[in-house]
């Protein structure tokens, strides 16, 4: 599970930094993307664009959203997920 990677969509550098060190503190060692706008971490998502190559690895099973950022808005990227049946779960 160490491998499953968490996402942080999140653009206060100080809540991003304090949601990694609460997870640092409970020992996690999966990777942990951050970003600061819903169409990079879509992309991710979505394994595309820069993020391409890391369709080979699992997919996230953690994505952490402020639904208040700047540009793309999470409620935006929000609906675009739950949209794509690419990104579901099983």
């Amino acid at each position: 599970m160490s491998s499953t990677p968490i996402v942080i969509i999140e653009d206060s550098q100080a809540d991003c930094e304090a949601i990694v060190r609460a997870l640092a503190s409970m020992q996690l060692t999966n990777p942990i993307y951050q970003f600061s706008w819903g169409e990079d971490a879509h992309d991710l998502l979505r394994g595309r664009g820069r993020f391409f190559e890391r369709s080979e690895e699992a997919p996230p099973r953690l994505v952490l959203l402020d639904l208040n950022l700047p540009g793309r808005g999470g409620m935006d990227l929000l609906r675009a997920v739950r949209a794509d049946n690419s990104l579901r779960f099983t």
